[in-house]
């Protein structure tokens, strides 16, 4: 049965470490999967979520769709096994800043549950790019009409 996780923590990083939440980490079980994540962070999961999350950045159905190849190559190259210390940290070591360049001076990291896998964003890339805060209904409702437009949809 695939585990699923939501909400957002933040936690400071001190010594090249950050430690995941505690609800999180249970999420995560012993064996933990990070990748290449898009508009800055990077993605966590159980590895037995791996293949479900993944199939949905990786399609090579069609082996003449080199964009999907080229993207399942980069997610593949980018997908590792961390480890979490015995105090539930992970070590933010070459690995995970090769796979997300903002972690280089990185202060602190916003984790956010979103199903089966979580976000880690540096908390500057995700300050920047959803402000202070991460919105309420109206913003919501808002972006559900921006989204019906663009898929020509009416209300």
């Amino acid at each position: 049965m695939q585990k699923t996780v939501y909400g957002n923590f933040e936690n400071a990083v001190g010594a090249n470490r950050v430690r995941i939440p505690a609800k999180f980490r249970s999420f995560l079980g012993e064996d933990v999967i990070a990748t290449i994540g898009a508009d800055g962070c990077f993605l966590l999961m159980p590895e037995e979520n791996k293949d479900t999350v993944l199939k949905n950045y990786v399609k090579t159905d069609d082996p003449y769709m080199s964009e999907f190849k080229d993207m399942a190559r980069m997610v593949n190259r980018l997908t590792c096994k961390i480890e979490l210390d015995s105090q539930g940290r992970i070590t933010i070591d070459d690995t995970l800043k090769r796979i997300c360049k903002g972690l280089v001076g990185t202060e602190a990291i916003m984790f956010c549950g979103m199903g089966d896998y979580i976000e880690a964003w540096p908390s500057k890339v995700y300050a920047k790019k959803f402000g202070d805060v991460d919105g309420d209904a109206d913003e919501f409702d808002s972006l559900i009409a921006s989204l019906k437009a663009k898929l020509g949809k009416a209300d």
